[in-house]
């Protein structure tokens, strides 16, 4: 694809993003809040003292400890830059995720497939628009375990065994579906 069908596909892919960023800061700034308002509760228990899984919030906290235990930082600040801050996590995460996967490899006339793949990113997101609004919207951790998930691989298929190993102890410390996904 030329550049305009690469300037058209980011165009999209970044329009997408923005409109699920302001979504996003909605959902964040209602009364009852939305997923991550459930997490940063929980780590506020646990500065308090109290159980994680008892936390005052409509969104009951489901996570391992290590997950409420990392999320410390974030409720020691206020809730609307802590929302800022999940929400550029999970936008990262997903920007990393795709460019890690289209900088694996090489076109068939070895140029690299990176600037080529937009079109098929901007196809993939707005195929995939459901699940990015679900995730992002709700503020919740899939994106960011996925990416961690995924830098665990690439570092075992790369043989460095030790970030692998943490990377994937991370992942499962924070949701448990990995772990059981390696089994």
């Amino acid at each position: 694809p030329g550049p305009l069908a690469r300037n058209v596909s980011m165009a999209l892919v970044i329009g997408l993003l923005v409109v699920l960023a302001v979504q996003t800061w909605g959902m964040a700034r209602r009364p009852e809040g939305y997923d991550f308002s459930g997490y940063l509760a929980a780590s506020r228990a646990l500065l308090d003292g109290g159980n994680p899984y008892h936390a005052p919030s409509p969104f009951q906290y489901v996570y391992p400890l290590f997950f409420a235990t990392a999320l410390l930082p974030l409720a020691l600040i206020p809730a609307p830059l802590a929302d800022l801050i999940w929400l550029a996590l999970g936008v990262g995460s997903l920007a990393w995720l795709t460019r890690a996967l289209t900088s694996h490899g090489r076109a068939p006339d070895g140029a690299p497939t990176g600037a080529r793949a937009w079109p098929l990113i901007a196809i993939l997101a707005l195929a995939s628009v459901d699940l990015l609004q679900h995730n992002l919207r709700n503020g919740q951790v899939n994106l960011l375990v996925i990416a961690v998930s995924a830098a665990s691989w690439w570092a075992m298929t790369a043989r460095k065994p030790v970030r692998s190993t943490v990377g994937l102890a991370v992942a499962t410390a924070i949701k448990i579906m990995p772990g059981v996904l390696l089994l």
